[in-house]
């Protein structure tokens, strides 16, 4: 095993998403994001920190990709459905 002084801890969760339903509103956290979609699709959101809260980046990930985030960027999940 290793050991990294930058990242002495590790934690993780998995988060089954309702279609169409966010995961939580915008927020912020001290810790990296990763996001890796198992299934389905969802809307990652991240916006300017601040007084100027403009969306700076809007994308919508598939099964199989994967997104990180620093966790003081202000985000968001969104599960979605593909129009047909």
């Amino acid at each position: 095993t290793g050991h990294s002084a930058g990242a002495p801890i590790m934690e993780y969760h998995t988060s089954k998403l309702r279609k169409n339903f966010a995961a939580h509103e915008m927020r912020t956290h001290e810790e990296i994001e990763l996001v890796y979609v198992l299934r389905g699709s969802i809307l990652i959101s991240l916006k300017q920190r601040g007084e100027h809260t403009k969306t700076l980046y809007r994308r919508t990930l598939d099964a199989g990709d994967l997104a990180y985030y620093p966790g003081w960027q202000p985000h968001s999940l969104l599960s979605v459905e593909h129009a047909q």
